[in-house]
């Protein structure tokens, strides 16, 4: 990943279902943090054109 971008996967709770994804512009002074079991997160579903390739994210 970039310098500030950081890859994440989160997981559903209750179905256990976990979706790739990637905090951009991330605080690097506080993430990553391996002691965070959980966060609240805001997503939004959106295609990933990057370099020629097309991808659901």
């Amino acid at each position: 990943m970039g310098q500030r971008h950081l890859k994440v996967v989160l997981m559903d709770p209750e179905s256990g279902i976990a979706v790739d994804g990637i905090h951009f512009n991330a605080d690097t002074k506080c993430w990553p943090d391996q002691t965070i079991q959980k966060v609240r997160a805001v997503y939004r579903l959106d295609v990933n054109e990057f370099r020629d390739s097309v991808m659901c994210s």
